[in-house]
């Protein structure tokens, strides 16, 4: 993985539930990674479609997120950026040869759990 490709600065969280002073559950996002949630990141956009729901427009945009490898990923963690795009991700694919140098998540964009 070249460096070159890296250029977009994506922050890892994870949804973290809590009880609140009530008693009812409140889900927040927290940085997944104690140290470097922030990372250097290549986004490519794949596709995207339109969803009509409660007669409301919302647009979904398919891409692929790669970044170096790190333990403690998986698919129930999402992606932001600075500019407060949120990507869900939904699937992590690790590299063919060894599994451990750079890892793939298929995401979408555009209609976000929060």
């Amino acid at each position: 993985m070249k460096a070159g490709g890296l250029r977009h600065w994506l922050t890892f969280q994870r949804k973290v539930t809590d009880l609140d002073s009530d008693g009812a559950t409140v889900e927040t996002w927290i940085d997944a990674f104690e140290l470097n949630s922030r990372m250097p990141c290549r986004v490519e956009y794949l596709s995207g479609r339109e969803l009509i729901a409660a007669q409301m427009v919302n647009s979904r945009v398919s891409c692929r997120l790669s970044t170096r490898y790190r333990t403690g990923f998986d698919a129930t963690l999402r992606a932001t950026q600075p500019d407060g795009t949120i990507y869900n991700l939904e699937a992590l694919v690790p590299d063919s040869r060894s599994g451990r140098r750079e890892v793939t998540f298929l995401a979408s964009t555009g209609v976000n759990e929060g």
